[in-house]
C-alpha cells in the first residue's frame, strides 16, 4: 500500500521510509502531516502525536489516535507503540492494517531534557527506538521526527532513508554544505526545494480541509 505524503513540490511514498528525519524549523513538520491527512484515509494511516501544544489541532483528525506533550512521557508513547507492534504481529490480517506514523517533534531537545530528569529512563528509549526500527516493516510503524540537531540515536540517522534540511545550520550539520535552502535527500537522489513554509492559518485551513471530505463516512466525529 502506497502512503502518499509531500514536501512542496517532492511527493514520496511515506510507507518505504521507516524513518523520514526533518533537521531544523520543526514547524514546517505540520505542513507534512497536513499533507498526509489530505491524501489518506484513517483506514490507510493512523497517527500518534507526541510535540508540543501546537499540535493539539490535530487531535479532531480521526487519524489521530493519540497525542501528548511531555517529555517525560516519551518512554511511555514508545511503550504504546511496542505494544501496537506486539498486536500487529499477532494479527491475522497483516495485509490490510493501517500504516502507523509515529510522529516526534523536538527530539533532541526531549531527550535532553528527559536525559537531566531520569537518565533510566533515557538509557531505556534507546533500547525502545532499536527494537521498533528493527521490526518497522512488519509492523507497519514508522517514524517521523522533527529535530533542531543531531544530537539523537544514531539508529535514527542510520535507518533515515529520508532527511530533510530545513535551515542553514540544519544543512551544515546533515549534508557538510552551506545552503539556506530546504534540502532533501531520499534513498535515490538530493532535492533542494524552493518553498514557502505554510503559515498556521492556512495549515488550519488545509486541516478543515481534510475533516470537510471526511463529513458524513464512518470516520466523521461532528454531530
Amino acid at each position: 500500500m502506497k502512503v502518499l505524503a509531500q514536501i512542496g513540490s517532492y511527493v514520496f511514498d511515506i510507507a518505504k521510509e521507516p524513518v523520514s528525519l526533518l533537521v531544523g524549523r520543526s514547524s514546517f513538520l505540520q505542513e507534512l502531516m497536513t499533507s498526509i491527512v489530505l491524501l489518506t484515509s484513517p483506514s490507510e494511516v493512523n497517527i500518534h502525536i507526541l510535540g508540543r501544544d501546537t499540535w493539539g489541532k490535530f487531535v479532531q483528525l480521526p487519524h489521530v489516535l493519540s497525542y501528548a506533550q511531555q517529555s517525560v512521557n516519551l518512554a511511555q508513547f514508545l511503550d504504546r507503540l511496542e505494544k501496537e507492534g506486539e498486536d500487529r504481529l499477532k494479527a491475522v490480517d497483516k495485509e490490510n492494517l493501517p500504516l502507523i506514523i509515529a510522529l516526534v517533534d523536538d527530539l533532541s531537545k526531549r531527550l535532553k531534557e528527559l536525559k537531566e530528569q531520569d537518565k533510566s529512563q533515557y538509557e531505556k528509549v534507546q533500547g525502545q527506538f532499536a527494537r521498533l526500527l528493527a521490526l518497522s516493516k512488519k509492523t507497519g510503524i514508522h517514524f517521523v521526527i522533527a529535530s533542531e540537531d543531531l544530537d539523537i540515536p544514531p539508529i535514527l540517522l542510520e535507518e533515515a532513508s529520508l532527511k530533510v534540511a530545513l535551515d542553514k545550520d540544519a544543512n551544515k550539520a546533515l549534508f557538510k554544505e552551506e545552503s539556506s535552502e530546504i534540502c532533501l535527500r531520499d534513498s535515490y537522489r538530493k532535492l533542494r526545494l524552493n518553498h514557502i513554509e505554510l503559515s498556521a492559518s492556512q495549515i488550519d485551513e488545509k486541516i478543515g480541509l481534510a475533516l470537510s471530505r471526511l463529513e458524513g463516512s464512518q470516520w466523521w466525529r461532528g454531530s
